[in-house]
């Protein structure tokens, strides 16, 4: 893979960002902005394609049974003028998962498999490491729910390419160190793509076949996808170029193709579609029975679903509602660099959309939430609910934070920053972001059980968490509280250091050239100033190397001069800091202490604190290649 795009940021972020509710956030349609015509359902997309600047874009609608709309427009490569019609093929990213679910499900259904089997006693040559094995071993359920507390794929494993690719059970066996249970397994969610490979190997290993022959047989042609693939595609065949940052990206192969390699068209994926609104059945024939569909609908193995949330993840499906029409929908995102799509349905409607696309992030969003005002036209909003809060939920202030992190850096962040502020009047429970954005007002269901406002399912319950005890858990998040003393030390700590850095090189922008000029200063004035400098600059230089690792993922997922640079930076700062301790007393022995002196021996000692933090998340001598 030689694609110069492909940042940590991109990589880690975008697809946790496309992986949470998609009704949670802020580009909803209002009342007022409704779309009553498919007309102007279809111009207003055509004008956030042009807008966007989205160079191709793929869409398939069913509204109340009836296809309106299988297209795709744009050019498949801007630079070869290549057209796009229904036939092109797009990336899907993890909507792939859903048929890695639905393989398993077949197979259970055939006795061949259950969704309790043990890993360990599936696939005991498949590495994995979890500590409560004999009390909450790792299940197949897990692999497909995200719950087995594995944390998600390292950078080298995004990375990772082969000239050919690579066959699952060897990719299985290459990067084994994230396959390590953090918690009990079946009591958070932990968004995931090593798990839903090593359910495909599964699939793989029971069948005797490769699980994309498996897909292929069981699932790609009866539904009538004979050109969907999990490779890339022939030459004879249309496929639309990835662009990111409006730069063309190269195919990128998956190294675990079960959760997110699937290449498809508007035409094709239509019939999946259908086949979910069909409940299992396209074309006369049942694929997999309507139980097995509703188990994939249904979020079971965290602490939350036991206590009735409806919302979240399932087998590979996402569960979520539509503001006040309290109106359920099903499906699953998906993203690769450069591409991204989005799969939902609502039964009780007959009706769904695909929307594969290339080009910007935020697109996604304010097409899907169009489609979505536009297939719910004729529902009525149910009545606010203004019920007196369950006892269990009065009471609740004070700042939480977020236990069930995706990945290394996503736990520093919300160690650091992304806290949630939690409170409660007479007959709602609100959230808010720390630094602000928007505020919800839940309602309580039961006793144990509040609903989302944004979703209209029941989406908050108070949980027992085997480690933490005491927990709220929204959706699919794990929230426990801090003290706000320790949330605001943090913030203000990291202000100070920030503040402190950037003072003293803006500082030495004025007493350095001076001091040149009319050599005013004293060597213990000068030293007293350069320590302070010398910290700031090298905690600067390791901030902004950290920044730019969108460069290449292809050089910060490996052993390079980028990687091994930030390596020997955060090192040498680390040094320094503590180093600069000894001239700075030295400068005290010799009386001269000052204001200056004790301003610059205090940023000394802020920089030592910052040390210890970043030694604390491991960001001293930081590899970032294996993070």
């Amino acid at each position: 893979m030689q694609n110069k795009t492909k940042s940590l940021f991109i990589n880690y972020i975008t697809a946790m960002f496309l992986l949470i509710n998609l009704f949670f956030l802020s580009f909803s349609v209002n009342a007022d902005d409704s779309i009553n015509k498919l007309e102007q359902l279809q111009q207003e997309i055509i004008n956030i394609q042009k807008t966007a600047n989205l160079p191709a874009l793929g869409i398939a609608i069913i509204d109340k049974g009836e296809k309106v709309w299988v297209t795709s427009l744009g050019k498949a490569n801007v630079a070869k003028d290549t057209p796009v019609d229904e036939n092109s093929l797009f990336r899907i990213g993890s909507i792939s998962k859903m048929f890695v679910a639905l393989a398993v499900l077949k197979l259970v259904e055939e006795g061949k498999l259950n969704l309790d089997d043990k890993i360990r006693d599936l696939v005991p040559e498949i590495e994995f490491e979890n500590q409560w094995q004999d009390t909450h071993p790792v299940r197949l359920v897990h692999l497909l729910e995200h719950t087995t507390g594995w944390g998600d794929m390292t950078l080298v494993e995004y990375a990772h390419t082969e000239v050919q690719p690579i066959v699952l059970k060897e990719a299985l066996t290459l990067f084994p160190k994230a396959r390590k249970s953090r918690w009990p397994a079946g009591t958070r969610h932990a968004y995931s793509n090593i798990g839903p490979a090593v359910a495909g190997y599964i699939v793989e290993k029971t069948t005797g076949i490769l699980f994309e022959d498996y897909v292929e047989k069981n699932f790609f042609t009866p539904l009538g996808m004979v050109n969907t693939t999990y490779f890339q595609p022939d030459v004879n065949k249309v496929m639309t170029t990835a662009y990111f940052n409006g730069e063309a990206q190269d195919y990128w192969p998956l190294i675990y193709r079960p959760s997110g390699a699937i290449n498809s068209s508007p035409a094709e994926m239509v019939n999946f579609l259908q086949f979910f609104l069909h409940q299992g059945q396209f074309a006369g024939q049942k694929l997999i029975s309507v139980e097995s569909l509703q188990r994939m609908e249904t979020p079971k193995t965290t602490l939350g679903s036991a206590e009735g949330i409806t919302a979240g993840y399932g087998l590979a499906n996402y569960t979520s509602g539509y503001e006040e029409l309290n109106t359920v929908f099903h499906g699953h995102d998906g993203a690769v660099t450069g591409a991204m799509a989005s799969l939902n349905y609502t039964p009780a409607l007959n009706s769904g959309y695909v929307l594969m696309y290339t080009g910007d992030v935020s697109a996604l969003y304010q097409i899907s939430e169009l489609i979505k005002a536009y297939l719910l036209r004729d529902v009525t909003p149910i009545e606010s609910k203004n019920a007196e809060l369950p006892d269990t939920f009065k009471n609740l202030n004070g700042y939480y934070k977020k236990i069930n992190p995706r990945n290394h850096l996503e736990s520093i962040a919300n160690d650091l920053f992304n806290f949630m502020a939690f409170t409660s009047d007479e007959n709602n429970v609100h959230r808010s972001p720390f630094f602000g954005g928007w505020l919800s007002s839940d309602y309580g269901i039961s006793e144990n059980l509040l609903t989302n406002p944004w979703s209209g399912l029941p989406s908050i319950a108070m949980v027992n968490d085997p480690l933490v005890g005491k927990a709220i858990q929204v959706e699919s998040v794990l929230y426990v509280p801090v003290s706000a003393i320790s949330v605001w030390a943090k913030i203000i700590f990291i202000a100070m250091v920030v503040i402190a850095s950037c003072g003293a090189l803006l500082f030495a922008l004025f007493w350095l050239p001076l001091n040149l000029y009319r050599k005013s200063l004293t060597p213990q004035q000068i030293k007293s100033r350069l320590w302070p400098t010398l910290n700031g600059a090298l905690f600067i230089a390791f901030v902004l190397l950290s920044c730019i690792v969108g460069a290449d993922i292809d050089t910060i997922s490996k052993i390079s001069p980028f990687t091994l640079s930030l390596l020997f930076v955060s090192i040498i700062y680390a040094l320094v800091v503590i180093y600069s301790f000894v001239p700075v007393w030295q400068l005290k022995a010799m009386n001269a202490s000052s204001k200056g002196y004790w301003l610059s021996f205090s940023i000394c000692i802020i920089h030592l604190l910052n040390v210890f933090l970043l030694a604390s998340y491991g960001m001293i001598g930081v590899r970032i290649w294996l993070l």
